[in-house]
């Protein structure tokens, strides 16, 4: 890392090395897996509530997120900083799973960061493997399933598996929404055909997104690989068993299952 990325903490675990370095240049705390980016925070009072990165205002994620109903259920599989918080409204309930007790125990710490203490909705966290403890919730329990569980820079293993999708689907409200982040990093895989043959049957879309860059010193010379103020691009797909749900959304474009 370079200078200006100052270690804070670190923590060792059975998925990795899991650091929190402090970006001096844009004042924002970043949760680092060996070299992968799960999460940034920035540090300034009046930003502390920014949702960043792949869940920025204008993201297809935080649009399903504005336009959810007061006091909706909503389930996030994969905890990284916490940034999905940020996008929560008060009278609404989130609950997180995550695989890696020292993730947990970072997002919850207020000298790493913040989102899940400042949060105004509802916020709970389970640890453990989501495509099991998430059939612990009855049917019908969530109004939406964020599942943004990534195993470095790869979508994790199994959870665009046939399996794991009736498994969310099971647990989702009527009219409800299971939403997949299938960006991948530096990889360039394409999910979508795999997410689409695992949801057959099901109604599905896909939104891309590319956000604008952020001000910064153009003196600075920064290696982009860790530049804050560069746009953040992502992909996000969602399945329902509702078609009149998916056909709701605007900015998202039907996916249909490709050939075998």
């Amino acid at each position: 890392m370079p200078a200006f990325m100052r270690p804070l903490t670190a923590r060792e675990s059975p998925f990795g090395r899991l650091s929190v370095f402090h970006d001096t240049v844009h004042d924002a705390h970043i949760l680092v897996n060996d070299t992968t980016w799960h999460g940034w925070q920035f540090r300034e009072p009046a930003r502390l509530d920014e949702p960043t990165g792949y869940y920025a205002h204008g993201s297809p994620i935080a649009g399903l997120m504005a336009s959810l109903r007061p006091g909706a259920r909503v389930a996030v599989v994969g905890l990284g900083a916490g940034v999905m918080a940020s996008l929560a409204a008060r009278g609404q309930s989130v609950t997180f799973y995550e695989l890696d007790p020292a993730v947990i125990e970072l997002a919850r710490d207020p000298a790493c960061f913040s989102f899940l203490l400042r949060c105004e909705a509802r916020v709970s966290v389970r640890e453990g493997d989501a495509i099991e403890r998430i059939v612990e919730a009855p049917p019908g329990s969530f109004d939406l399933i964020a599942v943004d569980a990534f195993s470095g820079d790869a979508v994790s293993e199994g959870v665009l598996s046939p399996r794991a999708i009736e498994r969310f689907i099971s647990r989702l409200a009527p009219d409800g929404l299971a939403a997949f982040h299938l960006t991948s990093t530096t990889r360039g895989h394409d999910h979508r055909p795999e997410f689409a043959r695992a949801a057959r049957g099901l109604a599905c879309a896909v939104s891309d997104y590319r956000s604008a860059p952020l001000a910064r010193d153009p003196s600075l010379e920064i290696d982009p690989d860790v530049d804050l103020s560069a746009p953040v691009a992502c992909r996000w797909a969602v399945a329902s068993p509702s078609p009149a749900a998916v056909a709701r959304l605007t900015r998202w474009a039907p996916l249909a299952e490709g050939p075998r």
